[in-house]
């Protein structure tokens, strides 16, 4: 269900919906940079601390270094 929440695999039938908007009708980069979730196991970045590894998105997206420690 993550994957296709995410568009890695793209829903044949029926609706997934994210803030109430199908997930079809989003840009799948955008869409992804939206949700907030941590990948476990194999995802994480062993070289990365676990404030570093929650900040990937924010740090693709040029927020500052002190806004990204906030909110992670």
């Amino acid at each position: 269900m993550l994957k296709m929440i995410n568009r890695l695999i793209e829903p044949t039938s029926g609706t997934v919906l994210v803030d109430g908007v199908d997930v079809l009708q989003r840009d799948p980069v955008e869409l992804r940079r939206s949700i907030g979730y941590v990948f476990q196991g194999v995802g994480l970045f062993p070289h990365l601390s676990v404030i570093d590894n929650v900040g990937i998105v924010p740090w693709l997206l040029g927020t500052a270094a002190s806004e990204r420690d906030r909110r992670a």
